[in-house]
């Protein structure tokens, strides 16, 4: 597979991963999935993921076909409200990981529907963690995309369904726990 898995490095670049974004949030909404409907993600966010050095994108054809950004603070992913540290324990136990500290977070990890179906998200995922082997990964997925939780399923990934100290939004935030050791 000819394809290039770096961080994004100009703001070109992230120009073109947020055309990919809308043409992924596009091909959502065409299926009834409206996850990305409610003005999230935004330029903005792409943009901060560029300037904290965490958006990596993935090119083929000379172009950007996938994307994801990177974060590794749990605590702040999870809590970001109120940086508890008595719900981060709370956290940390049930996951059975007493001695968390960073893991591999994965946020808005898409691939233009285009290119869908030819392993390049399962190659994102493998480059990640070649980049990063002795991190756990912990994060999350809304609900209502059943397709990107059963695609994290079968990857080895799993799913602890909703985990209700979340610090999000409203209903149209829920989302369910992934994990991976």
């Amino acid at each position: 597979m000819n394809v290039i898995f770096r961080k994004a490095n100009s703001l070109d670049e992230v120009e073109s991963v947020y055309s990919l974004f809308l043409r992924v949030k596009e091909s959502l909404e065409e299926s009834g999935n409206d996850m990305w409907s409610h003005d999230y993600p935004n330029k903005e966010i792409f943009l901060e993921d560029f300037k904290d050095g965490n958006l990596y994108i993935l090119i083929k054809d000379n172009k950007v076909v996938g994307s994801v950004a990177l974060t590794f603070d749990p605590l702040s992913y999870f809590f970001w409200h109120s940086r508890s540290q008595e719900k981060f324990q709370r956290f940390k136990d049930y996951l059975h990981l007493p001695n968390l500290k960073e893991s591999i977070i994965l946020e808005r990890l898409m691939v233009d529907p285009s290119y869908q179906k030819q392993g390049l998200g399962i190659y994102i995922l493998n480059e990640v963690e070649k980049l990063y082997p002795s991190l756990p990964w912990t994060f999350s997925c809304f609900m209502i995309d059943t397709p990107a939780i059963h695609f994290y399923e079968r990857r080895g990934f799993v799913i602890h369904g909703i985990y209700p100290e979340f610090e999000w939004g409203g209903a149209e935030d829920i989302c369910v726990l992934i994990t991976k050791a």
